[in-house]
């Protein structure tokens, strides 16, 4: 197959795998809203994000940044290195995803959480390692030159899984099976499946480099430095993703995160053109990059934006005329109130859609400190709107906070990018190709 076709057959495959991700997730949390009432499903959203937000901080920073270096050291022919980095990564994340388990489980205990809500808490905290350690081996994979490989587990294993055991529950398949805890175990058993794949697809990208190569550990000032930039900038987006669901969790009764959260999931739909280049542009960024070649990454950069833009617009138009017909269709009546948190964050979806590759750019370029300020000052603008809004306003505050800080991080690593470097990640220069010579 010539390069050109090749690369076309990637790129779609790689869109129509987010693709079918975003829809499994869609159905997810459709039978999920179907299967537990407002209040069980706002304890569950409650503990996810808690998951979530734990399970990023012990290894978010590494998949980015292990995409960027694995690529580059297998390009360079350094198996050696390469085989130590990914040796590292895998324990240093494994220890410390181990370690925030149990973290979770004690403070549960402490703050005298029992009952079923005890259970919920101790099923989430086994969640973490597999979804930390699973993310690593993707992200390993992908910069061993198989994206599509590299994010097949996260976008159809898991969600697929996790579907097909919420059907079987619907169906009355699962005995007496019932209530968030029920919810939380299904979640953990498509984990662990996923991971159990993640493994073998990892172990069988790497299989030369580790039987022919010695393994060699990098010095800690040669990847320590780059890695917590990275690390930061992940905290700050998940902190981004979790703040409105934590904030609301004590700030308002649980149907009214659950409200929150579906109006959330529903809006992160309008991502998936973004999320597919990501994942797709993320290694050859870094190969231009490494060879000075701006033109090739603007060229990336525009292409990414377009991308975005034409895969956001009609899921917006949908939300727009549509959305109060659809929550109530999908998840029922008692979920209408979603429909002015999914307005404002689909605004703020859009734009995130229109600025492109921006982070992925920032970090293909080595300039994590400056997308790490950014995205700091958009975590904490998400934190302080929450803690001002959602008392007042409820869902909706915690979506303007979203929205405003989403559109507020995009617009100030653009303008970095664009005063640096001469890239323009956003649609509306990206068109005109605008760059430095």
């Amino acid at each position: 197959m010539p390069i050109v076709a090749r690369r076309l057959w990637r790129e779609a495959t790689g869109i129509g795998m987010r693709v079918a991700h975003s829809a499994l997730a869609f159905l997810v949390s459709v039978a999920l809203a179907r299967l537990l009432n407002p209040t069980q499903l706002g304890q569950y959203f409650e503990v996810l994000a808690w998951v979530l937000l734990l399970g990023a901080v012990v290894q978010t920073g590494w998949a980015p940044f292990l995409v960027r270096e694995v690529s580059s050291l297998r390009v360079q022919g350094k198996s050696e290195t390469l085989n130590g980095i990914a040796w590292l990564s895998l324990r240093l994340v494994g220890a410390a995803s181990l370690a925030a388990a149990l973290l979770m489980i004690a403070l549960a205990y402490v703050s005298g959480t029992g009952g079923s809500g005890i259970e919920l808490i101790i099923v989430g905290a086994i969640v973490i390692p597999l979804l930390s350690t699973s993310s690593i081996r993707q992200a390993i994979t992908r910069g061993m030159g198989s994206p599509l490989l590299g994010q097949i587990c996260e976008s159809l294993t898991r969600p697929g899984i996790q579907l097909i055991l919420l059907s079987c529950w619907w169906m009355g398949l699962l005995g007496s099976a019932a209530g968030p805890t029920t919810a939380m175990a299904i979640f953990l058993i498509a984990i662990a499946s996923s991971s159990i794949l993640a493994f073998y697809l990892e172990r069988r990208s790497t299989v030369e480099v580790r039987h022919s190569a010695t393994r060699v550990v990098p010095g800690r000032s040669e990847w320590l430095g780059s890695l917590t930039r990275n690390a930061l900038i992940g905290w700050s987006t998940a902190l981004n993703l979790q703040v409105g669901t934590l904030v609301l969790a004590y700030a308002a009764p649980d149907p009214e995160v659950a409200a929150f959260r579906i109006a959330q999931q529903l809006s992160i739909l309008m991502a998936l053109g973004l999320n597919a280049v990501i994942t797709l542009y993320a290694p050859e960024l870094g190969r231009a990059f490494a060879r000075g070649d701006l033109a090739a990454m603007q060229l990336l950069a525009r292409k990414g934006a377009i991308i975005s833009v034409l895969a956001a617009i009609p899921t917006a138009l949908v939300y727009v005329f549509f959305g109060p017909l659809l929550l109530e269709q999908l998840y029922g009546a008692v979920y209408a109130s979603a429909y002015l948190p999914l307005m404002v964050m689909a605004l703020g979806q859009l734009a995130n859609a229109g600025f492109g590759l921006v982070t992925v750019i920032a970090v293909a370029t080595r300039s994590e400190a400056v997308a790490l300020r950014e995205h700091v000052i958009g975590a904490a603008t998400n934190l302080l709107l929450c803690l001002v809004l959602v008392p007042v306003l409820g869902a909706v505050g915690a979506a303007l906070a979203t929205a405003i800080s989403l559109i507020t991080w995009n617009f100030l690593i653009f303008r970095a990018l664009k005063r640096k470097f001469g890239i323009s990640s956003f649609v509306g220069w990206g068109l005109r190709g605008n760059q430095k010579s």
